[in-house]
């Protein structure tokens, strides 16, 4: 969740305010249409070749790379109804680039920042087609398999089921009814131009 809502930051505000034309944008916009059943054999192939299949820096950069483009499309009409003048104001103060980044639109966009990483936990939380597919070693599985497989081919016992899917439906009501506010009005904020 992290490592996309930084990186979907940083593109958003490239593409919103150094990028003059919009082909990095839509070229991310590209990648919400292509399904991820359409990807997923060139995924495995890539990690196995690069050796991170059936690990954990595996999976997190599967849902990095699933979750980028989304995140970017939300983000990217967020940064661009952020005022210039702050940016100006800020380099008039000496700031470079990295600086304004870090120091005014970061902190400007905490509402946007809310909304994307709370689609991100919510997309990575509820996954279970990846996770089936990258993970198969019994001490990296997720929740969301470990929820798979309690129900057998002729058993099941749907109380100890149930007890697993309140434990992993919580943890997602709980972040977003804290943090309700901030994914509406990111949700609003860069809808209504000038």
């Amino acid at each position: 969740m992290a490592g996309v809502t930084i990186a979907s930051a940083m593109t958003s505000y490239v593409i919103a305010r150094i990028e003059k034309g919009r082909k990095i944008y839509h070229y991310y916009s590209l990648g919400i249409m292509i399904p991820i059943n359409a990807i997923i054999i060139p995924f495995i192939l890539i990690f196995r070749k690069i050796g991170i299949l059936n690990t954990r820096i595996g999976i997190i950069l599967a849902f990095i790379v699933t979750n980028l483009a989304f995140s970017i499309f939300i983000l990217t009409p967020f940064m661009e109804s952020i005022p210039k003048e702050l940016e100006e104001a800020a380099k008039i103060d000496g700031c470079n680039r990295v600086q304004i980044f870090w120091k005014i639109i970061l902190p400007i966009s905490k509402s946007g920042l809310a909304t994307v990483a709370t689609f991100v936990l919510i997309n990575s939380w509820n996954d279970l087609f990846l996770s089936l597919l990258i993970i198969s070693k019994q001490s990296l599985i997720t929740l969301n398999q470990v929820c798979y497989n309690m129900k057998a081919q002729y058993v099941a016992d749907y109380g100890l089921i149930s007890a697993a899917i309140i434990i992993l439906v919580l943890p997602v009501i709980v972040l977003f009814v804290v943090f309700q506010k901030q994914v509406i009005k990111g949700m609003t904020a860069g809808s209504v131009k000038g």
